[in-house]
């Protein structure tokens, strides 16, 4: 750390003023960069399967899904495909960073939106699902080397909703 003391005698104290105008914005990138790489691990093209519930007191349906997403400074957008035997969907997130390592953002399958909001711990977040008329969920992003897991389940029941696994192409 330089202090005010270290200059004395040495630089004048416009010298120093310019060296901190230097420092500082250095420091602020650093910061962002940090932010925006906790999303890089989402980015790419994924694929695998997984199971969805379609409906309470059912059971989980197996579907396949493909996955292109895209990390742009602290935004991460997926959109991809899932389908099988009973369902065949579209489904969009939208994350932003919107403080220190919290997120927000919106989830869609076909015609059904949620608001996401939550946070983020190494390669993992942790968001709440409000979807109007329907129950909230917990959803689980999380990307375990070239895997990419995305889990949701109901917060008042725990009963499980989808479970996807992708692996990076």
């Amino acid at each position: 750390m330089i202090s005010s003391s270290d200059f004395s005698g040495r630089f004048s104290p416009l010298a120093a003023v310019l060296v901190a105008l230097v420092l500082l914005p250095a420091g602020a990138q650093a910061q962002s960069t940090q932010a925006s790489d906790g999303l890089k691990p989402y980015h790419g093209s994924w694929s695998g399967k997984g199971s969805v519930r379609i409906a309470p007191g059912m059971p989980m349906i197996s579907v396949n899904c493909n996955f292109n997403n895209a990390v742009s400074g602290e935004q991460l957008q997926m959109q991809g495909k899932c389908g099988g035997a009973l369902l065949n969907s579209t489904v969009n997130t939208s994350l932003r960073r919107t403080r220190g390592e919290n997120y927000a953002g919106q989830w869609t399958m076909s015609d059904r939106r949620a608001a996401l909001a939550g946070s983020r711990k190494g390669n993992t977040l942790s968001l709440a699902v409000d979807e109007p008329n329907e129950p909230p969920r917990h959803m689980t992003l999380s990307a375990p080397g070239n895997q990419l897991q995305l889990v949701m389940t109901r917060r008042d029941t725990g009963a499980e909703v989808m479970r996807i696994s992708l692996n990076r192409n």
